[in-house]
């Protein structure tokens, strides 16, 4: 499978590639992460890695524009962080519990909230925390 690249970054060092043991990626700090479909393993980390790359949404393709990070939590809390997507206009999600799939990460059922965004008028979000 080819390795994604990370033109958004202004490099075309790989970002991933799937070997036998499952997806690697390498951060832009050049940090080999070993990507994870387990739903509480996943982190900022994993996704950053993924930034440019298509996922689908409820059936919809749409690409990964971001990840944000929320201030430092307790040890036993989950770190926060969100994602934030390019849609078409005409997307039909507005706020729901919804099919997401990449092949890196699996497929897991999350809240995608419709936001209005300054760089692209509809995108779509979701929040880990």
């Amino acid at each position: 499978m080819a390795a994604a690249t990370a033109n958004k970054r202004g490099t075309d060092a790989p970002l991933g590639n799937r070997n036998s043991q499952g997806w690697r990626a390498i951060s832009s700090a050049n940090i080999v992460i070993e990507m994870t479909t387990e739903l509480r393993d996943l982190t900022a980390e994993h996704f950053e890695a993924l930034i440019g790359e298509t996922f689908e949404i409820d059936g919809q393709k749409t690409v990964l524009r971001s990840v944000r990070r929320g201030p430092p939590t307790p040890s036993r809390f989950r770190d926060q962080f969100a994602l934030t997507f390019d849609t078409p206009a005409n997307t039909k999600i507005r706020s729901d519990v919804v099919s997401v799939i990449h092949p890196a990460v699996g497929e897991h059922n999350l809240l995608v909230t419709q936001v209005i965004h300054s760089v692209q008028p509809t995108a779509l979000e979701i929040c880990f925390g």
